[in-house]
């Protein structure tokens, strides 16, 4: 499974996990199982090291607008820190970064330890 979602109801924390290349359809059902949980409002923590071929920009295309839409009728998700380590990888969260609007809840990063600590100081901001 190129996609794997752990949820953390004490630190109110999703883990995603992703070991391939992946498709908007994938990502936009595991956007929509977070609503559902009642984890819209969630960290997410994406690790996406191993993650070497980028989806295809149509992909995240129809990935953003997706979560526009989710945006507008439940308004913003919780703060997203993407861990990668490959061009294509990081590449494909500035795409998403670009289309959807760059915001500071959103930050790309090298190391695991940065990214949840990153997240950690996000979480702990008042809504």
């Amino acid at each position: 499974m190129p996609l794997q979602l752990d949820r953390d109801d004490l630190n109110r924390r999703l883990k995603m996990t992703i070991t391939t290349s992946i498709t908007a359809l994938e990502l936009i059902a595991a956007t929509e199982r977070q609503l559902a949980e009642g984890a819209w409002h969630y960290g997410m923590l994406v690790d996406a090291r191993a993650m070497s071929v980028a989806p295809a920009q149509t992909e995240v295309r129809l990935f953003v607008s997706h979560v526009g839409g989710l945006v507008a009728a439940h308004g913003p998700r919780g703060p997203i820190a993407f861990v990668a380590r490959h061009s294509a990888a990081i590449g494909s969260v500035q795409v998403y970064m670009f289309l959807g609007g760059k915001t500071d809840s959103l930050e790309v990063f090298w190391d695991m330890p940065e990214a949840k600590e990153w997240l950690d100081r996000q979480m702990a901001r008042p809504l």
